[in-house]
């Protein structure tokens, strides 16, 4: 949340959360503070079961003029634990 004039402000993308199973994590986030505060998200969807490897990608946020900006998702490489691509 921003405080904007007093009032706070969600600025929360939308799926911006973590998603694990018992043996393979579908998305983390991994948060920095320089040279700008944002985060790394690398995520993948689920394919059959949770541990079906399937093509992760890598999405970057920042902080930028009090909102949140992003990259375009780029595509990595196929894995079942996205911690690994970290």
């Amino acid at each position: 949340e921003l405080n904007k004039n007093g009032k706070t402000q969600d600025i929360t993308p939308q799926g911006f959360r973590t998603t694990r199973g018992a043996d393979c994590a579908l998305r983390l986030i991994q948060f920095h503070f320089k040279p700008v505060f944002g985060a790394t998200i690398i995520s993948r969807q689920f394919k059959d079961t949770w541990n079906t490897p399937s093509m992760a990608t890598k999405t970057e946020y920042k902080l930028e003029n009090n909102q949140i900006t992003n990259t375009p998702s780029t595509q990595m490489k196929t894995v079942c634990d996205v911690k690994d691509l970290f």
